[in-house]
């Protein structure tokens, strides 16, 4: 019976820090994506320099592909000093990436949809999901950093919500445990 009341504690306390998460990135979705790419950033730096560590410390076997992890290595700490400076940058890069490819994924549907159209019944669901495939990727494009935002802002929600369901399951199997 201890087990199942630390389990039902632990999941209390998991589930208050992901309310407490979800709460921080509804509030302050710029800064938590911040805070996560100059997490990334430190990453970067870190795995640069370990591989240029590793490089100088392994002097026996020097081959050609050895300097070119260490010139990948020099960019890839560039990239991570680059991203701690300017953090935004990151989501930006990474935002306009995805609204390429929505839009090259919604091009690629439209032209099955007017290929196929007479074989499907449902045509037009799918051509207006298409067509808000096409508007998200060029909003992606356009506006990165508020895309950006309105993500975060959901997967903030969506860790509330979750919590909140979490601490309700386990409100109701606390009361079917027997009382000592």
């Amino acid at each position: 019976m201890d087990i199942l009341k630390n389990i039902y504690t632990n999941s209390i306390i998991s589930s208050i820090l992901l309310l407490l998460l979800g709460l921080v990135l509804v509030m302050f979705p710029i800064e938590s994506i911040s805070i996560a790419s100059q997490i990334i950033a430190g990453i970067l730096i870190l795995a640069g320099l370990s591989f240029i560590i590793y490089f100088f410390i392994d002097t026996e076997y020097k081959t050609k592909l050895d300097t070119i992890y260490f010139i990948l290595s020099l960019i890839i700490i560039g990239l991570g000093i680059y991203t701690f400076i300017n953090p935004t940058w990151l989501i930006t890069t990474i935002n306009i990436f995805v609204g390429i490819i929505l839009i090259i994924s919604a091009c690629n549907n439209l032209r099955y949809l007017f290929k196929y159209t007479d074989k499907n019944a449902l045509w037009w669901i799918f051509t207006v999901i298409t067509i808000i495939i096409l508007i998200l990727g060029i909003l992606a494009i356009i506006n990165p950093i508020e895309v950006a935002t309105i993500i975060t802002r959901l997967e903030g929600a969506s860790l509330i919500f979750d919590a909140i369901m979490s601490l309700l399951i386990i409100r109701k199997y606390m009361k079917l445990l027997p009382s000592k």
